[in-house]
């Protein structure tokens, strides 16, 4: 059977969100879908689901390998022209792929950006630059500006044969691991279109927006990644704007775990330390990194928490 298109889902631990992302998968409008999920050796209730579900692959890793891995996996059997990668706890709105498919057909491109929507428990918003994206904008977003343009894997469609012929870099990482794959491809200077009007909805509070320690640990061998990767592609240029954005990052990941309440001030402050020596940046700014943001987290709770009760009223 030829497929329109491969959606590659990546699950762990997703017993309560698995279902939704699926069905989503299945029910695409005016696309025969190719489905394959990986299971990412859940140790819930996940691989049961799964189980009662027909005409999709399941392929069940024997061990934990990370979101990374567990696409290349997919992405390895896929057989259709074009794939697209899905979290198991996110979803696809029913004319995305479709939508998807017709950006790419009319315009000759390799990569179709989607419009991704953040979900709340509540409520959602949009991604604030997802009315703005700018193709020519996706290699600087993922070498050291996100706000520029959507950097995850998830959101997008690629061509399936521009995708196997990467090497893609063997790495072990759990969060910024998108950021590597798609350096590599967007240096391909592949043609990238847009298809506003197709949705992928972000889960906020899912498994990939839990701030821990080893978050930090992680974007740090990004970083690292794309320094090494700059200097070897003559983009050294750009280090110090790298190093700028993982700045930016380390402030960002300092309010989520402010607002997690688990780690002390300690804590934070010695993860902080620990990364930035890692780098060779002045440790001494993380003080400050810190105290800023505890500033700025209590302002932002207490702004949420006014929005909240206006959009629910």
């Amino acid at each position: 059977m030829e497929f329109s298109a491969t959606i590659i889902i990546t699950a762990y631990n997703n017993e309560s969100t698995i279902n939704c992302a699926i069905e989503s998968a299945m029910t695409q409008y005016d696309c025969n879908a190719e489905i394959i999920v990986i299971d990412d050796c859940s140790t819930d209730n996940t691989s049961d689901i799964l189980a009662q579900h027909n005409n999709i692959t399941v392929i069940r890793n024997c061990s934990n390998i990370g979101p990374y891995q567990s696409r290349l996996i997919g992405l390895n059997k896929a057989t259709s022209e074009y794939v697209t990668f899905l979290d198991g706890d996110d979803w696809l709105n029913k004319d995305a792929i479709s939508l998807s498919l017709t950006a790419a057909n009319e315009q000759k491109a390799d990569i179709v950006q989607m419009t991704i929507k953040r979900r709340f428990s509540r409520f959602d918003l949009p991604l604030k630059y997802s009315s703005q994206y700018n193709a020519n904008n996706a290699f600087n977003a993922v070498l050291f500006n996100e706000r520029l343009f959507p950097v995850g894997c998830c959101g997008k469609l690629y061509r399936t044969q521009l995708l196997k012929n990467i090497k893609f870099p063997d790495i072990d990482l759990r969060w910024g691991e998108d950021r590597i794959f798609n350096i590599v491809v967007f240096a391909t200077n592949s043609n990238i279109a847009i298809a506003k009007n197709a949705v992928y909805n972000y889960r906020w509070g899912g498994n990939g927006t839990k701030a821990t320690t080893n978050r930090i640990e992680d974007y740090t061998q990004t970083t690292l990644y794309k320094l090494n990767w700059a200097s070897e592609n003559n983009y050294s240029h750009y280090r110090q704007h790298i190093l700028n954005e993982y700045i930016d990052i380390s402030s960002y990941w300092v309010r989520q775990v402010l607002n997690t309440s688990v780690y002390t001030t300690k804590d934070i402050i010695t993860a902080l330390k620990k990364n930035f020596s890692i780098l060779e940046l002045d440790e001494s700014i993380c003080d400050d990194i810190y105290i800023n943001n505890a500033h700025s987290t209590r302002r932002y709770i207490s702004k949420l928490a006014q929005f909240t009760t206006k959009i629910l009223s």
